[in-house]
């Protein structure tokens, strides 16, 4: 496989295709608390860069948001579906619990 983007965790993963080829990966939690003491410092780095991953070339693409989306982008904890080639996310935290729904 491929190297990656650094890690992230509670981040949502979907394929845009049902026949699969391209996932993409939203959000999520990218600050790393297993330094040295393995104790978390409470710190939270939320991201809203949306990774594109190419199955069937095993390469990854930092791909741009889209400049009409007006709401807090960077959260994790969030859900997510794709249907008719777009993906849908739910929710998630990003210090404040967030219901809306972006597309």
């Amino acid at each position: 496989m491929s190297d990656g983007p650094s890690g992230r965790f509670l981040h949502s993963g979907s394929m845009l295709s049902p026949t699969g080829g391209l996932m993409l990966i939203y959000g999520g939690n990218i600050h790393n608390d297993t330094g040295v003491n393995l104790v978390s410092s409470g710190g939270q780095c939320y991201t809203a860069q949306p990774l594109l991953y190419d199955t069937y070339c095993d390469s990854w693409t930092q791909m741009a948001l889209p400049s009409n989306l007006f709401t807090s982008l960077m959260r994790f904890g969030h859900s997510a579906i794709t249907f008719e080639k777009s993906m849908y996310l739910y929710g998630g935290f990003n210090g404040q619990m967030l219901n809306d729904i972006l597309k």
